[in-house]
């Protein structure tokens, strides 16, 4: 399972990188909790999904970073089909590896045609702006404290 894990990881990475956001899309489920500096923000639907990692694209893109590589650090033993996977994100520059590093917690369910992305949590971020979005548009009643 690791294996296939970090397949899907470096996959999800190159097409991240690309901006090809609608290959990684059908990872995540419809409506996703997010957890991030302390708060928990649920997205709703995959249109809000598409707009945060747009809007993490763009942050990427603007602060220069060309590179991002994904490394699977942890994985939980499966339980009644879900299981926990943590992945450290590291961004570059064209030149190479050396840029922020971030980890992203990823709660996740195995269907038939691979996994599903249930709920993330960003125990740390590899950039302040990747938590502007969650806190600037979506409305206050749906950002909570944890």
């Amino acid at each position: 399972m690791y294996q296939k894990l970090q397949s899907l990881i470096n996959r999800h990475s190159v097409n991240f990188a690309s901006g090809d956001i609608s290959a990684i899309l059908p990872l995540y489920a419809p409506v996703l909790p997010v957890y991030i500096a302390g708060n928990r923000v649920t997205l709703e639907g995959l249109d809000e999904v598409a707009a945060s990692l747009e809007s993490h694209y763009a942050s990427v893109k603007d602060l220069g970073f060309e590179l991002i590589g994904g490394k699977l650090s942890a994985l939980s033993v499966p339980r009644n089909g879900r299981f926990r996977a943590i992945v450290d994100w590291r961004y570059a520059h064209q030149s190479g590896f050396g840029g922020p590093t971030g980890r992203t917690t990823y709660f996740c369910r195995m269907e038939a045609d691979g996994p599903i992305i249930e709920m993330m949590e960003y125990p740390r971020l590899a950039f302040e702006s990747a938590s502007y979005w969650y806190a600037d548009r979506l409305s206050p009643e749906r950002l909570t404290g944890t």
